[in-house]
């Protein structure tokens, strides 16, 4: 193995080291795409820190296998501290550095982990994430849990990812309540490439959001989240007809915003994930369901997120068209979570329309499943699992108590 091509090797590396869905840029819908993340799924964050660890140990063997593993080591760059920003940008300098005898790095994906809540952010930090925006020409992929530094500087941030890295961004997943109007209007205006958009402000919606005006006509847009009112105009809006997935989030009463989209862009729709982690009562999420079903004839697949457990719900009615509910809980799974599922999908016998495919979307190991199933199956199992209804899990593989 030792006298292995380089081709070799570098196989084996991209093979052990590889990330399910890191790089993929469009949304993918989980009961198209078996294990395909939804935003609030940090799995692919823990995945990729694993990952980043195995690179820098690959890079260290020897100088051959370092400039093997280096161009993969820097395919996904993450930090979620002032210390690991700092070493990141000095990276990236490094390999701007016209004295350096080494390729550039072709940086596709930055992702940024929480910083601690208990370390305040300094000036540098703030310069440092800026500069590394100027280093990233070909970033397809951000995700930003959080932002270091002063609120003031979220602006800057923004526009320092646009300018430097627009014209190649394809997919923006941040995490802040305090993006503005203004930067969510610049990534929908000045990244021609843009297919995925995932803004979440929730716990502090602003007053006013972006509307289907602001978005181009000509786009590549595949995937929105909506949790924020949406801007009325006296013009009449106009569809994206590339547009089929979106992320909702549930707010009590409904926005008039919510409606006046649907009513325009419903017709386009194949998969809503509704956002259920604020209100979660029957009667909120009825009036959704009945918006649904009133402006989305091709509406086929529904995902409800909430906290916990203890939160799912059977809907009052569901959509007529929709084929395939899926249920996310964004809390701490614990081995009977799968059991209060299991006894609610019981109850959807009583509706007037059963989906063809029930998901439990969380991930899970085998001893997750295990007990639920004994332990609900005599009474949920036989209903759920009819040929009518068939329940699976995130990987799509079918729950049965044999």
């Amino acid at each position: 193995m030792s006298t292995a091509p380089p081709e070799i090797w570098l196989t084996i590396f991209e093979h052990a080291t590889f990330v399910p869905h890191a790089f993929d840029a469009d949304a993918g819908d989980p009961f198209d795409v078996a294990g395909a993340p939804l935003p609030h799924d940090g799995t692919i964050q823990k995945d990729l820190i694993a990952s980043l660890s195995t690179k820098w140990s690959l890079a260290l063997v020897c100088k051959s296998w370092h400039e093997l593993a280096t161009p993969l080591l820097y395919q996904a760059v993450a930090a979620g501290s002032d210390k690991s920003l700092q070493s990141l940008c000095d990276a990236l300098a490094r390999f701007a550095s016209a004295d350096l005898p080494i390729r550039r790095p072709r940086v596709r994906r930055l992702d940024l982990f929480r910083w601690s809540p208990f370390v305040l952010s300094s000036k540098q930090a703030s310069a440092n994430l800026i500069s590394i925006f100027t280093y990233l020409p070909d970033l397809e992929i951000i995700c930003g849990h959080s932002f270091p530094s002063e609120l003031a500087d979220l602006n800057s941030y923004m526009q320092a990812l646009v300018v430097n890295c627009g014209h190649s961004l394809r997919k923006c997943s941040l995490y802040s309540p305090f993006i503005s109007r203004d930067d969510c209007v610049a990534l929908l205006t000045r990244c021609p490439r843009l297919a995925h958009l995932y803004i979440l402000r929730h716990p502090r919606p602003r007053k006013q959001s972006y509307s289907l005006q602001d978005i181009p006509k000509q786009n590549n847009l595949t995937f929105l989240s909506l949790d924020l009112p949406l801007s009325q105009h006296q013009e009449p809006l106009h569809p994206i007809p590339s547009l089929q997935h979106v992320h909702i989030l549930l707010q009590n009463p409904p926005y008039l915003g919510v409606e006046d989209f649907l009513s325009v862009q419903g017709p386009h729709l194949r998969t809503i994930q509704l956002n259920a982690q604020r209100f979660s009562t029957q009667e909120n999420i009825q009036v959704y369901f009945d918006f649904f079903g009133e402006y989305c004839p091709k509406l086929v697949h529904l995902i409800i997120i909430c906290e916990s457990w203890s939160q799912l719900f059977p809907p009052v009615s569901l959509p007529p068209t929709v084929t395939h509910l899926g249920v996310f809980a964004t809390g701490e799974c614990a081995s009977n979570g799968l059991a209060e599922y299991l006894e609610r999908t019981g109850n959807l016998a009583n509706q007037r329309t059963i989906p063809v495919v029930i998901k439990w979307l969380n991930s899970s190991t085998k001893g997750d499943l295990e007990r639920p199933l004994i332990d609900v199956a005599p009474r949920a199992l036989p209903t759920a699992s009819s040929p009518q209804c068939r329940l699976k899990d995130a990987d799509g593989s079918g729950l049965s108590s044999s």
